[in-house]
């Protein structure tokens, strides 16, 4: 007997947990955001090409395990929220115009190619 509901992985629930932090109104820090194949996989690429400019050889495999394509764990995916809080953060404080308090944004500019890591 597998584990879990068919067709329901993690892009499922994060996303419900997405709609369900925003319609409950609650103020978490760090709020729920999205995580799906697709903004891993940027991630993953900017993490690869960050890792190797800075000289980390093993950046490759580092970044295939952290931000693989699925089988994301709570911790994981806790990991990612405070990644993409962070970087948000350093985006409001650059002074590029960033909102601020606006994660969710830097996430869908990820889900939508907005931001090519590998530029």
């Amino acid at each position: 007997m597998g584990h879990g509901l068919r067709g329901l992985g993690p892009a499922f629930f994060t996303k419900l947990l997405y709609f369900l932090d925003l319609a409950m109104g609650i103020s978490a820090d760090p709020r729920a955001l999205i995580l799906d194949q697709r903004v891993a996989r940027v991630v993953r690429t900017h993490a690869t090409r960050v890792g190797l400019e800075m000289g980390v050889t093993s950046a490759p495999n580092v970044a295939a395990w952290t931000w693989s394509d699925g089988g994301w764990t709570p911790h994981r995916y806790g990991v990612y929220l405070r990644w993409i809080t962070a970087a948000s953060e350093q985006l409001v404080s650059s002074g590029i115009g960033w909102p601020a308090s606006s994660p969710d944004l830097l996430e869908l500019a990820l889900f939508d190619g907005v931001w090519d890591p590998a530029a």
